[in-house]
C-alpha cells in the first residue's frame, strides 16, 4: 500500500511539473501509445488538460485504438470533451486505427460513440476497404451493420477506382465478399431503378487492372460470384427497367478482354455457358491481340457452346431481318 500511495504521490508531483512545462498533452499521448493506464487515468482527469491535442501528428485516442489498449480507449471515451473523430497523421481516425490492426473489441467500444463511419484517410481507405483487404471478417460485420457505406471507392493513382469489394475478393476473402455483395443488394434492392448508376458504379469498380468483380470471379470459376452478379440484372428486368443492365458484363480490361474470355481462356464451362445466357452479352468482342472468346477457348466443350450461342443469335437474327422485310413487302402491297 505504502509503495502505491509514493507512486501516486510522484505521478501527481510529475504532472504539477509538466503542467507548468505545458508538456502533460505530450505525456498524455506517449502513456496512450505505451499502453500506461494509470498515468493516462490520472491525466484525463487534470484540469486544463486538452484530451484532443496532437503530439507529433497524433491523438491519445488515436494511439490507443491503433495499439490495441481497450482499457486506455474506454478510458479516453469516457472523458465528456473527447473528440471521436479527430485524426491524426494520414488523416488516420481511431475507427480507421483499429480497423487496420484488426481490433474487434475496439471497434465495437469506438461504435457506441456514433463515430464517422465513412471517414477516408489520406490514400483514400474507409475503416471498412482496411478490414475487408486484410480480412478481418467480424470487423466488416460489425461495421456494415452499424451503416457503414460499401459504396464507397477509393481513387487509385494509377486508373479509376477501387471498393471494399474488390479489395477483399483481391485478396483471397471470399466470404468478406459475399457479405458485402449481400448487405448492398439487401440494403438498396428497393430503389434499384432510381440508383441504377449508383449501384453500377459499385458493382462495375475496377482495380488497378481495370478488373471487375465479375471479371475477376470468372477468371477463378467461382460461379456463385458470377451467378449472384448476373441475377442482379435480372433482378432489375423483374422491376420493369433493364435498357442499361447494372452489371456490365462486357467491360474490358487494360487488354480489352472481358469476363467471358477470362472463362473460356481458363476452361470454366459452367461460367462461360452462364455468362452465354445473358441477353446482353457481345460475343463479338476481340481483345488488343484480335483474339475472341471462341479463339481463347481452353476446350472444346468451350468452342461447342459458343458456337452453339452464336448459331442461336445468327438464327434469331435472320428470322428478325426477315419478319421486317416481310412487313416492307405488306406495307408496299397495301400502297
Amino acid at each position: 500500500m505504502r509503495k502505491i500511495i509514493v507512486l501516486i504521490c510522484a505521478l501527481l508531483c510529475t504532472i504539477t511539473l509538466f503542467a507548468q512545462t505545458g508538456q502533460l498533452e505530450e505525456q498524455l499521448i506517449k502513456a496512450s501509445t505505451n499502453g500506461d493506464f494509470l498515468t493516462v487515468q490520472t491525466l484525463v482527469n487534470t484540469k486544463g488538460i486538452d484530451i484532443n491535442a496532437r503530439y507529433n501528428g497524433d491523438t491519445a485516442l488515436v494511439n490507443a485504438s491503433f495499439a490495441g489498449h481497450l482499457d486506455i480507449v474506454k478510458e479516453l471515451l469516457s472523458h465528456k470533451d473527447i473528440n471521436i473523430n479527430k485524426t491524426g497523421n494520414l488523416n488516420v481516425t481511431p475507427l480507421i486505427g483499429a480497423s487496420v490492426q484488426g481490433y474487434t473489441e475496439i471497434v465495437k467500444e469506438l461504435l457506441k460513440h456514433s463515430p464517422k463511419l465513412n471517414k477516408q484517410d489520406k490514400y483514400g481507405y474507409t475503416a471498412l476497404m482496411y478490414a475487408a483487404e486484410k480480412g478481418y471478417k467480424s470487423i466488416v460485420h460489425e461495421l456494415v451493420i452499424n451503416g457503414a457505406d460499401v459504396t464507397i471507392v477509393k481513387k487509385n493513382k494509377v486508373v479509376g477506382i477501387n471498393n471494399a469489394l474488390l479489395l477483399a475478393y483481391n485478396n483471397n476473402h471470399r466470404d468478406i465478399t459475399m457479405e458485402l455483395l449481400k448487405a448492398e443488394l439487401h440494403r438498396n434492392l428497393s430503389d434499384l431503378l432510381t440508383l441504377e448508376n449508383y449501384k453500377s458504379k459499385y458493382y462495375n469498380a475496377i482495380d488497378e487492372s481495370k478488373n471487375t468483380l465479375l471479371m475477376l470471379a470468372s477468371k477463378k470459376g467461382d460461379i456463385e460470384i458470377v451467378n449472384f452478379l448476373v441475377n442482379i440484372n435480372k433482378e432489375q428486368t423483374k422491376l420493369g427497367k433493364a435498357i442499361i443492365p447494372i452489371v456490365d458484363i462486357n467491360k474490358k480490361d487494360f487488354d480489352n478482354n472481358t469476363a467471358l474470355m477470362f472463362a473460356a481462356d481458363n476452361g470454366y464451362l459452367d461460367v462461360v455457358e452462364t455468362l452465354l445466357n445473358q441477353p446482353e452479352l457481345d460475343l463479338d468482342c476481340r481483345n488488343i491481340f484480335s483474339k475472341n472468346a471462341y479463339q481463347l477457348a481452353a476446350t472444346q466443350e468451350i468452342k461447342d457452346a459458343i458456337a452453339k450461342r452464336q448459331n442461336m443469335l445468327k438464327k434469331t437474327s435472320e428470322a428478325l431481318e426477315k419478319q421486317v422485310l416481310e412487313g416492307l413487302e405488306r406495307f408496299q402491297l397495301d400502297k
